[in-house]
C-alpha cells in the first residue's frame, strides 16, 4: 500500500522519491529560492522511528530533558522546518514534501497547502480511499488541512515560508499514516508533549491509517462485512 501510493505521487510533474530524510527540505527550499527549481517540485520520503517537532517546539525550555526521555523511550527527536507541534516518522509513515513560489507581496501558505492537499487525495482516491480536508477534533498536530476518511485523520500538514533573492517561497509538508498502530504514535507524542509541560488530550480514535480505510471502504463497496467486525 505505502509503496503504490508513494508511486503514484511520484508519477506527478516535478515529482520523485529520494532519500535525503529531513535534510531534503531545506536542500529543496534552498534550491527555489536560488531559483534552480521550479514552483511545484515535490518529494517523497520516508524517516526512521522518531517524533519531530517544529522549531517553535525545539526552542521550549524543557526540550533537552524531554527529547532525553524520549529516547530512553525508543523515540529519538528531531527538528523539521515547518510549524505545528509533534509528529511521528516510522515505516509506515510516508512523508510528502512541495515548494511553491508565493506570488505578489504577501506571506499565504493556503496557496501551497491546497496544492498538496489536493495531489495527495486524488492520489488516495487511486487507492479507494476518498478523503477530505479539514480539522479533526481531538488529534495530534490539528489544523485546517489535516487529510481526512470519514472524518478521521491520516494525515497532518504544515508549512515553513521563507524570503530570498526577492523570491518568497512556501514549504509545504504531510505527514501520511499508511499503516501501522496510530494508538501508539498517539501515546508516544502525548507523553513527550506532557514532558514539554503542554496539555497534550489527544484520542487516538481520531486517527486511522490509509491501509484500515482502504480495507472498510473496499468492505463497503462489496456491501458484506465479515462476521464480528464492526465498522467505525
Amino acid at each position: 500500500m505505502e509503496d503504490r501510493l508513494a508511486a503514484w505521487l511520484a508519477a506527478q510533474p516535478d515529482a520523485a522519491i529520494d532519500d535525503l530524510d529531513i535534510a531534503g527540505d531545506a536542500a529543496m527550499l534552498d534550491d527555489a529560492l536560488d531559483g534552480r527549481i521550479a514552483s511545484g517540485r515535490m518529494r517523497i520520503w520516508r524517516g526512521p522511528r522518531r517524533l519531530v517537532v517544529s522549531p517553535r517546539l525545539a526552542r521550549l525550555p524543557d526540550l533537552p530533558a524531554a527529547a532525553d526521555r524520549a529516547a530512553r523511550a525508543g523515540w529519538p527527536v528531531a527538528v523539521r522546518l515547518s510549524g505545528g507541534t509533534t509528529v511521528v516518522h516510522r515505516p509506515g509513515i510516508l512523508n510528502v514534501s512541495r515548494v511553491d513560489m508565493v506570488e505578489g507581496n504577501g506571506i499565504d501558505a493556503e496557496q501551497g497547502y491546497r496544492a498538496l492537499c489536493e495531489t495527495i487525495v486524488a492520489a488516495l482516491a487511486r487507492l479507494g480511499v476518498q478523503a477530505d480536508t479539514g480539522p479533526v477534533a481531538e488529534s495530534h498536530c490539528d489544523g485546517r488541512h489535516n487529510i481526512r476518511w470519514n472524518g478521521r485523520k491520516l494525515a497532518g500538514t504544515s508549512a515553513a515560508i521563507r524570503q530570498r533573492n526577492g523570491r518568497t517561497v512556501c514549504l509545504t509538508h504531510a505527514n501520511i499514516a499508511v499503516s501501522g498502530d496510530v494508538a501508539e504514535d498517539v501515546a508516544a507524542i502525548a507523553a513527550f508533549e506532557r514532558w514539554l509541560g503542554l496539555d497534550a488530550l489527544y484520542d487516538p480514535d481520531a486517527h486511522t491509517t490509509v491501509e484500515t480505510a482502504h480495507d472498510k471502504s473496499s468492505l463497503k463497496g462489496r456491501g458484506t462485512m465479515p462476521l464480528g467486525m464492526v465498522e467505525g
